[in-house]
């Protein structure tokens, strides 16, 4: 049956056929016999009959006030004029938006509420029509030769679901919200109607005759994997729920002819639960046709219909438009007695904020408080919950709700969590409002991703001129969390789980191998069986454990005093090896009272920036003591240190170890010997100190001052200069990853270098490296072409 012949008697032409003065209790008189549902189609052809005065006795007991009413609005259909035309009401109105002699029907908010959906037959069959909230901007959408109704905006407003008989029975379509690429998405035997869409507008529930009576199925938004939902007789005018769990629907669930309101799982994973019966209020000719959800989750709205019997006819004489969660609280949406079909929708679609205070990466094994930051509520529904999860590792996620009551009463959320060292976890937060906008996960869908340890280890790398090195690859076994290469200013932070004994290993390009640092680590997190320097790499330390690359090639045989003293030191008085714990490797030197060891080896002419270098440390104060580092030549002996309680030396590392270097430009091409004594002048016998990593090589890691100039147009070839020092001929030049066309050695601190012509648009790191591979990075040294700042663009809605 089409829309436009089933509404017409919707209109109340009834009313011309029934004398207007014909006594109430004369259309009572007769005993209803037992009535059977009139399917989705047959709704229209129930005449209307006016009630009695005296009726109001049986009303529900409703109310009108609501507080989703604040940030909410109905829209509905009602007689007027002896026409069906559509009301719209909010907190502030209650106003008639249509006056067209035409009906006009199926009324259906936007969410955001900007837009109304409706049907009207103003044209013949019925069509749908959007028009604003004041009535305005009355646009047609479908031109089919039958009857278009129910339609359903998706929850983005870009798309309309609804029924159309233009195939011969009801099937469902969807359209963009402008009308176009209409297509089907039903085709069964029996009659698909009312459409409703899922909250995440994936999915599209509707009720069905294709299995003989009424059902409600579900299925996909593209009309796949259709899925029956209920299965009470007559389920009809289904409803999806906000948070997108449920959906209600009328039947008549127990045989009696009349509807109830019901809800079902989506999935229908577990039984339906009665909503609303009409019969609460002693009503036996009732119907409840559900048509919406409130837009906080908590009520379905409906038409709550009263009927008469009247020699052979049913009529109805009342509508109410009511919400209700169960049979005995429903409030009421509006004042008239004569609509049907209200559909509630939030004007609120700003989801509410929730952050985590951000925790760092990498946390020490303990526990931990994981508090909320900033906590906001954008839209005029207001907060309704925060939900925080967290998961170790791959694990599932482990929920945690707290209402908004609840968080302000105690002014922020937190979690207490314990890690464990070696164990990862991660965390995550996210608000919902009384609207159910819910915000995205904070700070993402993965979370904020912790990793627990045992101890931290903080380090730099230098070379022997106590140059800070980039770029150089740390290792540890076994295998630990943190940096993996050194950063701009040589710095690494690294992380133990295991409670073992590390050892950490440093490489770099151009340079020397280092022997290993070690270190224990206990299950509390501190050192087992170590001397203080290894202490000094726990957490609580404050200076970084220093890393000195040694050259290329040492001349100093045996500097890192990994085999025995001799024969490559020739030793006087008390000096040892010094086992287990020196600053790098198993062992180092160690010089008791009074001792001294020698070592004579010949400079080459040839070597660049030759540089000696050694760490040491004093276990004991000096007092009247000295420690000295002479060089000797054939012909003069040169102190180049001599420390005693009165010329110490300030600045110290981890540990108290302390780092020197010398320029030996001036001994190039001659025969040294290099001594390392310590002399006891009060026989003072905690005189000790500790000497390791003495090299003697080639100086050569260059440095970058400037580039000039900093950016250049794309494709061109003009000389860019370099500026810095220790540039070696000829060095290698990168502009990122891309070789430089040429490179003119002009000296030690200046390079011309012409770019490649294919060098990128962009910005690009300069890295001089000089031969041998000791390099130097200038971060975002040049910059090819123009960068270009676009202005903001500020939209209104």
């Amino acid at each position: 049956m089409r829309l436009a012949r089933c509404f017409l008697w919707i209109l109340g032409l009834a009313l011309l056929l029934l004398p207007a003065a014909l006594p109430m209790q004369n259309l009572m008189g007769a005993a209803p016999p037992p009535r059977t549902p009139p399917p989705p189609e047959e709704w229209g052809k129930l005449p209307y009959q006016a009630s009695p005065a005296n009726a109001a006795a049986t009303d529900p007991e409703i109310t009108i006030s609501a507080t989703f009413m604040d940030w909410s609005a109905v829209v509905y259909e009602a007689i007027a004029d002896n026409n069906w035309e559509i009301y719209y009401r909010d907190a502030a109105k209650e106003v008639r938006l249509t006056y067209h002699g035409a009906m006009d029907i199926h009324p259906r908010l936007n969410r955001g509420v900007s837009k109304i959906v409706f049907a009207s037959d103003r044209t013949g069959d019925y069509q749908l029509y959007t028009m604003n909230l004041d009535g305005s901007g009355v646009t047609q959408l479908t031109f089919t030769p039958a009857d278009n109704g129910n339609p359903a905006w998706s929850p983005d407003g870009n798309k309309i679901a609804f029924e159309s008989y233009r195939d011969g029975q009801a099937e469902i379509y969807v359209m963009d919200a402008s009308g176009a690429n209409q297509r089907r998405l039903t085709a069964a035997d029996g009659p698909d109607t009312h459409p409703t869409w899922s909250p995440d507008g994936t999915q599209i529930a509707f009720s069905s005759g294709r299995t003989g009576g009424y059902r409600i199925w579900t299925m996909q938004a593209d009309g796949n994997q259709l899925r029956q939902a209920s299965t009470q007789p007559y389920s009809l005018y289904p409803a999806w729920s906000p948070d997108g769990q449920w959906i209600a629907y009328s039947c008549d669930s127990n045989g009696d002819g009349w509807l109830e309101a019901w809800k079902v799982r989506h999935d229908n994973s577990a039984g339906s639960v009665l909503v609303y019966s009409a019969q609460h209020y002693g009503g036996t000719t009732q119907d409840v046709l559900v048509r919406s959800w409130t837009p906080d989750g908590q009520r379905v709205a409906f038409t709550h219909v009263d009927m008469i019997y009247y020699e052979g006819e049913w009529y109805w004489t009342r509508s109410w438009l009511s919400a209700a969660s169960d049979s005995t609280n429903a409030i009421g949406l509006s004042n008239t007695k004569v609509g049907w079909n209200p559909d509630v929708q939030t004007k609120d679609v700003a989801p509410p904020i929730a952050t985590l205070r951000l925790l760092p990466e990498y946390l020490q094994a303990s526990s931990q408080r994981i508090r909320s930051d900033i906590l906001q509520e954008i839209g005029p529904s207001g907060g309704a919950s925060i939900e925080f999860q967290y998961r170790v590792s791959d694990g599932p996620w482990e929920s945690e709700i707290w209402s908004w009551e609840i968080m302000e009463f105690v002014g922020y959320y937190f979690h207490d969590v314990f890690g464990s060292a070696g164990s990862v976890m991660s965390f995550r937060i996210r608000a919902t409002d009384f609207s159910l906008n819910r915000s995205a996960w904070y700070p993402s869908d993965t979370g904020m991703v912790v990793s627990f340890y045992n101890s931290k280890i903080t380090g730099q790398v230098v070379d022997m001129r106590r140059t800070p090195n980039c770029g150089a690859n740390i290792t540890s076994n076994p295998p630990t969390l943190g940096d993996r290469t050194s950063g701009t200013d040589g710095n690494y932070t690294q992380y133990t789980t295991a409670f073992a004994r590390h050892a950490f290993t440093i490489t770099q390009t151009g340079y020397g191998a280092l022997p290993a640092m070690y270190l224990d680590a206990d299950e509390k997190g501190a050192t087992a069986g170590m001397p203080q320097v290894q202490q000094s790499l726990i957490t609580t330390e404050d200076k970084p454990f220093v890393h000195v690359l040694p050259p290329r090639q040492n001349f100093i045989a045996n500097g890192n005093f990994e085999a025995p003293l001799a024969p490559a030191w020739e030793i006087t008085g008390t000096a040892m090896l010094w086992g287990n714990a020196a600053h790098s490797g198993y062992a180092g030197a160690q010089l008791i009272q009074s001792a001294s060891v020698t070592q004579t080896l010949t400079l080459p002419a040839d070597i660049p920036a030759p540089t000696l270098s050694l760490l040491f440390r004093c276990e004991a104060g000096l007092l009247e003591d000295s420690f000295s580092i002479r060089v000797q030549n054939s012909t003069t002996t040169t102190t180049l240190l001599e420390l005693n309680s009165n010329a110490p030396i300030s600045e110290t590392l981890a540990g108290g170890w302390m780092h020197l270097w010398y320029d030996l430009d001036a001994w190039r091409g001659q025969t040294l010997t290099f001594t390392l004594s310590l002399v006891d002048v009060e026989d003072n016998l905690n005189s000790i100190v500790q000497v390791d990593e003495i090299t003697l090589g080639a100086w050569e890691t260059p440095s970058i001052t400037t580039v000039m100039p900093g950016r250049i147009e794309a494709g061109a070839t003009a000389p860019i200069t370099i500026t810095g020092g220790n540039f070696i001929p000829t060095p290698m030049v990168h502009f990122g990853a891309t070789p430089a066309a040429s490179v003119e050695w002009v000296d030690k601190q200046t390079l011309r270098v012409i770019p490649s012509a294919a060098l990128p648009f962009g910005t690009h790191d300069v890295i001089v490296s000089n031969p041998g591979g000791a390099s130097a990075t200038q971060l975002g040294g040049l910059q090819v072409g123009h960068r270009v700042l676009l202005p903001v663009v500020w939209k209104v809605y």
